[in-house]
């Protein structure tokens, strides 16, 4: 049978490390089981030094990365402007979907253009001028409009060129329909993680175990930016050196982390999903004390799914998901 095809388009991809490239890497993986091949055009990292292939073949789906100018400039405009965010991302992208399109794809064949995020939607309205495909939007942060007239009058105008929308949170989804989206154009997204990899693992059957050196130990697990409040993570292990502490990510902090010489200090950049949970057993509590209203966090569901509870501020999409029955709230910072 032959698949059907999809563009997606993303400027973030696997191998960098974050909640949308890793959203990328399960949906493709899905939707290479269901007969699609899923062309992924994107940059290569632009936060991170990992290892990457321009062109990247595997099973369904075909990785086409750019590489482009500014590494970590992102993390620093991220938080301050989506105007700085969009002009830096969107031309780039543009101009190489167009050209990976010319050179790469038969047009004609593909039947969905699927955007992660709005600089990714405006790419697609574009493309789709040439040949009137679904369009599929997936969002992936918590924008509150309400407080941001302007920006909500440009999403809005992108947001009705789409077949469907699919918001990752109940808040984004009250975004969508407050900026006019209706109901039948949406469909509330359904996060997961692999139940099978995380979950409680006795002691005895944990291979880290030996890595565990305190009797209370805390993990941060997530990109290595102040935005996340890694810095926040790494003075609290100064102050409290009775406590194990364990940094799972990467990000700009990798250096800093890397001169550190603290006995209830441990680090891990570039790990697999089993060892991630490996580690959240060895812990009693995670933390995640984001500077942003951040709509959802895979780190976060991962952490519970082993048994961990969370230290999280009680802000944007994050602060409603979870209760104090397993969560514990900090002030905002």
């Amino acid at each position: 049978m032959v698949k059907k095809e999809i563009i997606s388009i993303s400027p973030f991809l696997p191998p960098n490390i974050g909640g949308v490239e890793s959203l990328v890497l399960r949906l493709n993986s899905l939707t290479s089981q269901k007969l699609y091949h899923v062309h992924q055009i994107g940059y290569y990292p632009l936060n991170t030094n990992v290892n990457f292939l321009k062109k990247e073949q595997k099973g369904s789906y075909t990785y086409y990365r750019l590489r482009w100018f500014g590494k970590g400039l992102f993390n620093k405009i991220e938080s301050k402007s989506f105007l700085l965010t969009f002009v830096y991302l969107f031309p780039g992208l543009l101009a190489y979907t167009i050209f990976t399109i010319l050179k790469e794809i038969k047009f004609k064949n593909i039947k969905t253009l699927h955007a992660y995020g709005f600089i990714s939607a405006a790419i697609v309205i574009i493309i789709n001028l040439f040949g009137k495909k679904k369009t599929i939007l997936t969002t992936h942060s918590f924008y509150n409009f309400k407080k941001r007239s302007f920006l909500s009058k440009i999403i809005k105008v992108i947001v009705r060129k789409f077949d469907l929308i699919i918001p990752n949170t109940k808040e984004s989804y009250d975004e969508m329909t407050y900026l006019g989206v209706k109901k039948k154009n949406l469909a509330l997204f359904q996060n997961w993680c692999d139940l099978s990899i995380y979950k409680k693992i006795q002691p005895r059957n944990n291979p880290f175990l030996k890595k565990k050196k305190f009797d209370f130990n805390v993990v941060f697990l997530g990109r290595l930016i102040p935005l996340k409040g890694i810095d926040i993570v790494l003075n609290l292990s100064l102050k409290y050196q009775n406590i194990g502490f364990f940094v799972i990510g990467n990000g700009e902090y990798k250096e800093t982390l890397l001169k550190k010489r603290q006995n209830n200090l441990q680090y891990f950049f570039n790990i697999t999903e089993k060892e991630i949970s490996y580690i959240l057993n060895l812990c009693d509590l995670s933390l995640s004390p984001v500077r942003y209203d951040e709509s959802h966090s895979n780190s976060l569901m991962e952490s519970v799914s082993c048994g961990l509870p969370i230290l999280i501020p009680k802000r944007g999409a994050i602060g409603k998901i979870y209760n104090q029955d397993i969560a514990l709230f900090c002030k905002k910072k």
